[in-house]
Formats: C-alpha cells, sequence, structure tokens
C-alpha cells in the first residue's frame, strides 16, 4: 500500500507464513545471542554493561 504522505514509499506486509518465518528468525537470533552471552566471563558482562548505553545512543540518534 502505498504511503499517504509520500507516494514514493510503498509498504508492503508479510504473509501470515512470511510472519512465522520472521517470527522463527528472531527467535533463533534471540537462542543464539543468549548463549553467546552466557559464554562471556563477568568482567566481560560488566563492560558490556557499561557499553550498552552508548550503543543505544549510537543507535538511535539520527544524523
Amino acid at each position: 500500500m502505498r504511503d499517504e504522505q509520500d507516494w514514493r514509499v510503498v509498504r508492503v506486509l508479510p504473509t501470515e507464513r512470511g510472519q512465522r518465518a520472521l517470527t522463527l528468525y528472531d527467535q533463533y537470533r534471540r537462542a543464539n545471542l543468549c548463549r553467546r552471552l552466557a559464554q562471556l566471563s563477568q568482567e566481560e558482562l560488566a563492560l558490556l554493561r557499561v557499553a550498552l548505553p552508548v550503543l543505544h545512543h549510537i543507535i538511535e540518534v539520527e544524523p
């Protein structure tokens, strides 16, 4: 469907099958991240806790 404010934008919606695939992929990514975080040392986890707010700021702030 076309965006009402910018006709160049066309929005698409996944089919039910596509949505299931996206959900499975998201579950896989989260499980993989949990496994990788579990392998970190306490020191590495502490460093990550300090770095996360900075990373969040970099991702969220638009240039």
